[in-house]
C-alpha cells in the first residue's frame, strides 16, 4: 500500500493529471491520472481521464488478456465499436465502424473473453469528456488495432512495452495460444454499453450478511454485460448508513470512487503481528487477533466526497486499512470493484469472524469462522 494510505482527494487527482499521447496516434491525447498507482495498487489499473473536445481517447483496439471498462463522469461523446472476429476472408481492415452516443452515468465493459467482437475507442463530443477507467493488469498483454493490423505486446505490472508486431489476434496465436483460444470462445458476447438509466434500474437493496442493517442499493454492472475477470458496482446508500462491516481482503483488491454525496471512511489498523513460521501465521489469520483484542481497535474518521477515491490492495498488509463507509445526512452513491479471485478471504476485525469464499461460474461459497471457535491447540 502507498505511504500515503488508501484515500486520494479529488484536489489531489487533478493535481496529477498528466498529458499523455498514444504511442500509436500522436493526435489521440488525454490527460490523465493513475489512481491505482498513486493508492499503491498492484493488481488493478484505474485512471481518470479527460478528453478535449473532439479528440479521441487511443487508437479502435481490444486487449487479448484483459479486461476493460470505463465509466463516464460528465459531458457527452460517442463510443466507436468494431466487430474484427470474424475470419480475414470473410472481411478484411479497415472493417465497419458503428458509433453509439454516450454521457454521463453510462458504462461501458469490454471482456477479454468476446474483445474482438468489440474492439472500441472513445470519442469527446462539444463540450469533451471526463471518465473513470480501469482494468486487470497482467505482466503479458497484447493491444490490438485490428484497422491498422498491428498488435502492441506490454507488461502493465512493470510499466514496459515488449514492442509492435504486424498481424491480429488471428494471426499471433503463437505468441499468445492461450489467450488467443480465451478469447474465440464467447460465441454470444453482451453488448458493451449500459446506458445510465439501464443501471439506475437494476438498482436492489441487499443487506450484509453480518449486519442486516448494512442494506445498500447496489448493480453489479460488469455482469450486466458479461465481464468476468474482475467486478465493478454502482452503489447507493440511504443517509447515515454504512455500506458494509469494516474488513479486508486478504487475497483480492478492492477500490471505491465516490460520485455523489458525502461520507465517512472508517478505517482501523488491525495488521497481523509478524511471528516465525506458518504455524504462527495461520493463528493469527485465523483469528486476526482475537476477540478481546478487537474491543480495543481505534476507528479513525476520514471525511470523503465526490471525485475522491480509495484503493485497498490485497494480501498479508491489508489489514493495516480494514475499512468502511458510512453515508452522509444527504446519502451517497459510488462505485466500486475489485479482483475477482477463486478464492478469497475477507476478515472482519471488530468482529472477530473470517470469511473464506470460494467462487466458481455457478454460485459462491461462504464459509464463516469465528476466532472464539479456533481450536485451542491451534491458538498462539
Amino acid at each position: 500500500m502507498s505511504s500515503r494510505g488508501p484515500l486520494i482527494k479529488s484536489t489531489e487527482i487533478e493535481k496529477g493529471m498528466k498529458r499523455a499521447v498514444h504511442p500509436v496516434n500522436p493526435d489521440a491525447v488525454r490527460y490523465t491520472a493513475s489512481l491505482g498507482d498513486m493508492a499503491g495498487m498492484r493488481d488493478m489499473g484505474l485512471h481518470r481521464c479527460r478528453l478535449d473536445p473532439h479528440t479521441e481517447s487511443t487508437v479502435i483496439h481490444y486487449h487479448l488478456n484483459t479486461s476493460e471498462w470505463i465509466y463516464i463522469l460528465s459531458g457527452t461523446g460517442t463510443i466507436q465499436l468494431v466487430d474484427s472476429s470474424l475470419p480475414p476472408k470473410q472481411i478484411q481492415p479497415p472493417y465497419p465502424i458503428t458509433e453509439h452516443p454516450v454521457g454521463p452515468g453510462d458504462f461501458l465493459g469490454f471482456s477479454v473473453e468476446s474483445a474482438p467482437s468489440h474492439a472500441h475507442c472513445l470519442k469527446a463530443g462539444s463540450e469533451g469528456l471526463e471518465y473513470i477507467c480501469g482494468g486487470t493488469k497482467t505482466r503479458l498483454d497484447g493491444c490490438v488495432y485490428p484497422q491498422l493490423n498491428k498488435t502492441l505486446f506490454h507488461n502493465d505490472i512493470d510499466n514496459v512495452e515488449f514492442g509492435m508486431i504486424e498481424g491480429t489476434s488471428l494471426s499471433v496465436s503463437t505468441h499468445l495460444p492461450r489467450v488467443v483460444e480465451n478469447n474465440m470462445m464467447s460465441l454470444s458476447p453482451h453488448h458493451p454499453l449500459l446506458v445510465a438509466a439501464e443501471i439506475d434500474a437494476a438498482l436492489k437493496p441487499n443487506s450484509h450478511p453480518l449486519n442486516p442493517d448494512n442494506v445498500r442499493h447496489s448493480a453489479c454492472i460488469s455482469d450486466m454485460v458479461g465481464m468476468k475477470g474482475l467486478g465493478v458496482h454502482k452503489i447507493r446508500l440511504e443517509p447515515n448508513v454504512e455500506s458494509t462491516t469494516i474488513h479486508y481482503h486478504l487475497n483480492g483488491a478492492e477500490w471505491f470512487y465516490i460520485l455523489k454525496g458525502s461520507a465517512t471512511l472508517l478505517l482501523i489498523d488491525a495488521s497481523i503481528p509478524h511471528h516465525e513460521g506458518f504455524k504462527a501465521f495461520s493463528d493469527a489469520t485465523w483469528t486476526s487477533r482475537n476477540v478481546e483484542d478487537a474491543k480495543e481497535y481505534q476507528v479513525e474518521e476520514r471525511q470523503v466526497g465526490p471525485g475522491d477515491f480509495m484503493g485497498f490492495q490485497g494480501g498479508l498488509t491489508a489489514g493495516q486499512y480494514a475499512h468502511g463507509l458510512r453515508a452522509g445526512p444527504e446519502g451517497l452513491e459510488y462505485l466500486c470493484g475489485g479482483t475477482r479471485d477463486t478464492f478469497d478471504v475477507c476478515c472482519y476485525p471488530q468482529k472477530g469472524i473470517t470469511n473464506m469464499f470460494e467462487s466458481t461460474s455457478e454460485t459462491t461459497i461462504w464459509a464463516p469462522v469465528e476466532a472464539s471457535k479456533v481450536p485451542k491447540d491451534q491458538e498462539a
